[in-house]
């Protein structure tokens, strides 16, 4: 893959994150928002009341539903980054294991045999950590998820 369309692909992954988090927060907001504003309107007629109840509703949800993502997604990121430490391990102390087991990822991505081979005799002469955290875990080699970007994105949406 050419380092432009690496960058692509990466750059895309990064936006529907963001954009995962970003509708997962306005759901929940119509939702729960919904909620609370018919359930106060019930129980009183007074209009500051309601949008009182309404914007303290928003706050508390906006700063949950921030506070969920930076978790889920801090808890990605350290995953990611311990399996590249996981790899760059045994690389240091089995270079032939660390062969067989990109080879075996190649073909259990659907390589045949013969290009699974030239793929990871190419990788091992250029960057053998990056085909592997590529290969074995689908993870993008030094382009983790970041916590911020899903935590502000779900923060906005849900407020909006």
């Amino acid at each position: 893959m050419s380092e432009i369309n690496h960058e692509i692909d990466s750059n895309f992954a990064g936006r529907l994150n963001i954009l995962r988090a970003g509708v997962l927060g306005a759901n929940d907001g119509i939702i729960s928002i919904a909620g609370v504003v018919i359930g106060v309107a019930s129980a009183t007629s007074n209009i500051w009341i309601i949008f009182l109840s309404g914007f303290a509703a928003i706050l508390a949800g906006a700063f949950s539903m921030a506070g969920g993502e930076y978790v889920s997604v801090s808890t990605q990121k350290d995953t990611e980054e311990a399996a590249v430490v996981r790899e760059q391990v045994l690389l240091d102390q089995d270079m032939e294991l660390a062969k067989k087991s990109l080879y075996a990822a190649y073909i259990q991505n659907g390589e045949c045999e013969t290009s699974a081979q030239l793929l990871t005799n190419k990788a091992f002469l250029k960057n053998p950590l990056k085909a592997l955290v590529e290969e074995k875990y689908g993870i993008e080699y030094e382009e983790f998820t970041n916590p911020w970007h899903a935590a502000i994105s779900s923060f906005i949406s849900f407020f909006l």
